[in-house]
């Protein structure tokens, strides 16, 4: 039932009203943007330059200190400090970043924008996939498979930090004594001691989402221990690096941060399955990548999964200018472009196995439940500004609208609304909840709340909130969050404007629930994300052979000793799918296995 609600809202046209129903020559003329960037997330709008959190500026600065915050509220009083840290201010303005630039102690500024995963989830119906077949692994695990020498920092949504595969597996911060509140080592941040949750800003990267349990599996997992499967290294030292959040979304601010961490805490190879068409030479991601490669640190990252060119339309941080950034796209198993992949001729480097490839996850979601929005009387609402509207026989949508008349109805001014009602699904453990939205609010001013709560009355613990024209820009948002409650949870959905704007207002379809258990699990999953991680973890391979060997040289052994592969002639640099003995004989003067 999902699949099929899912295939019916994804391509939904832009151009109506958010209840009202799809235009099927618009779905056509839509269906490419809206497969894109259907993922995207909250928070942010889309714009010709990329998505970006609306609203926000992130500023490079001097020193955050109370002279400068003053200085830019008294010539600004709306101005909101959101964060700072790692000599990055992140503020709340209508201004843009242009405005701020010629301030004393702004470095730059620019727009904080959003990277997304880059892997979409695989199932039984997708043939298997041998990744240490395809890129001749056995060859080479003969005469070597332990990286443990090296540090692999894996910046992405965490890692199962209980599942069996990492046992002993992790990287260890020989400078912090665990749990006793205190920064022992002086970088910064305490109790750091297989890495940092950039989220929460703690100690604890655990992955709630999964995506990076399965890419840390590819690089590390345990090798030839009889049980589960294996990474490229099957001795490993995985740095855990967090910044995604609930909704699988991450900022430039976060990756800045995360980077800096892992080239200042020691790392040689840092994987970065994400990305996303925010970014420019020479901006803030580029400049911390760029410190990256003045500490001889090799980067490998995905080229995304929009089908499309990346030297047309640049795709970041894999389009950055920098030789110490490798952009891996994917492959199938017949050696051929995989339908979903980015490329490019200049642009994409090589290529690796990306497609049902099987790997570590964190948890099981046990029995899901499906919200047929069968009633707008199964809701408890505040207002009768909320409503059901049925598309069609399967598709179903919770509307809130102050207005509900039809096509072109807005809501209105001061209003308060919410929609909520009680799940309990079946099984143990927290609550998984996922859907999709549309939200056409007033920037900044109205917005659009997840709520959840315990009890008989309205939820009041705050989910997410997202504020913008996202109707128009985006079209259809995926949410997903783990709910830390056992027991039955009441889910509410919230709009609120003020007395000036109004605009179309949200649309929730396609809601479900599950209890998640955490279980040393494994998983399908397909995408550039899942290519990547077999690159950077044949880097750290090389680079475990001889510590000293320079990323230059490490990057050039793996494009040379690629497998020529005619599908790739003019998508990559090199028309190239990685050959871990080919890049093994390339090392030149370095003494690979």
């Amino acid at each position: 039932m999902l699949t099929r609600i899912l295939s019916l809202t994804v391509l939904c046209s832009l151009s109506v009203s958010a209840c009202t129903k799809r235009d099927a020559a618009s779905d056509s003329l839509m269906e490419g943007l809206l497969l894109a960037s259907a993922g995207a997330g909250a928070f942010c709008g889309l714009s010709s330059d990329g998505i970006a959190m609306a609203g926000e500026v992130l500023l490079d600065v001097t020193s955050s200190s109370p002279s400068l915050i003053e200085e830019l509220k008294a010539r600004d009083s709306s101005l909101a400090i959101i964060s700072s840290g790692s000599g990055l201010l992140r503020v709340q303005t209508e201004r843009s970043s242009e405005w701020f630039k010629g301030i004393r102690g702004v470095r730059s500024a620019q727009r904080n924008f959003v990277y997304h995963m880059q892997a979409t989830p695989d199932d039984a119906l997708y043939a298997d996939l041998s990744w240490p077949a395809l890129i001749a692994a056995p060859a080479v695990w003969d005469q070597r498979s332990d990286c443990s020498s090296v540090v692999i920092a894996v910046i992405d949504s965490g890692i199962g930090l209980g599942h069996s595969e990492f046992a002993g597996r992790l990287w260890t911060n020989s400078g912090e004594i665990p749990d006793n509140g205190i920064d022992d080592d002086g970088n910064g941040f305490a109790d750091d001691v297989h890495g940092w949750d950039f989220i929460e800003d703690d100690a604890t990267p655990d992955d709630r989402y999964g995506h990076g349990t399965h890419v840390a599996g590819l690089i590390g997992a345990a090798g030839n221990n009889g049980d589960g499967v294996t990474g490229i290294c099957w001795n490993a030292r995985i740095m855990v690096l967090k910044v995604f959040d609930a909704a699988g979304l991450t900022t430039t601010d976060r990756v800045v941060r995360a980077l800096d961490y892992a080239v200042e805490n020691g790392a040689s190879v840092i994987n970065l399955s994400l990305g996303g068409t925010g970014g420019a030479n020479g901006d803030l991601t580029y400049g911390a990548l760029e410190r990256a490669r003045s500490s001889d640190v090799l980067v490998i990252a995905a080229a995304g999964n929009e089908g499309r060119d990346n030297d047309i339309e640049p795709f970041f941080p894999a389009s950055y200018d920098l030789d110490n950034i490798i952009a891996v796209a994917s492959s199938s198993s017949a050696d051929g472009i995989s339908s979903f992949s980015n490329y490019g001729a200049v642009s994409v480097d090589m290529a690796a196995p990306g497609e049902s490839v099987l790997s570590t996850f964190p948890f099981l979601n046990g029995k899901t439940d499906f919200e047929a929005f069968d009633s707008i009387q199964d809701w408890r609402h505040v207002s009768a500004s909320w409503r059901v509207e049925e598309v069609d026989a399967v598709d179903k949508r919770l509307c809130g609208l102050s207005d509900p008349s039809g096509a072109g109805s807005r809501y209105t001014a001061n209003s308060d609304s919410m929609a909520f009602r009680q799940y309990d699904p079946e099984g143990e453990g927290p609550v998984r909840v996922s859907f999709l939205a549309k939200i056409d609010t007033e920037p900044l001013h109205d917005r659009f709340e997840v709520l959840w709560g315990t009890g008989s009355s309205a939820p009041q613990n705050l989910l997410t909130y997202a504020t913008g024209p996202r109707f128009q820009t985006v079209g259809w948002i995926q949410y997903s969050f783990l709910i830390e409650e056992s027991g039955p949870i009441q889910l509410g959905f919230r709009l609120k404007s003020n007395s000036s704007v109004e605009a179309e207002g949200v649309t929730v379809s396609a809601l479900s629930l599950s209890r998640q258990n955490d279980v040393s699990a494994y998983k399908r999953m397909s995408g550039t994300s899942m290519a990547t991680p077999l690159v950077a973890g044949a880097a750290a391979l090389l680079r475990s052979a001889d510590p000293s060997c320079p990323y230059l040289d490490i990057k050039n052994a793996l494009l040379a000793g690629g497998r020529p592969a005619p599908a790739f002639a003019g998508k990559s640099g090199t028309g190239r799918i990685l050959d871990l003995p080919g890049a093994a004989a390339n090392g030149g003067t370095c003494l690979f296995p």
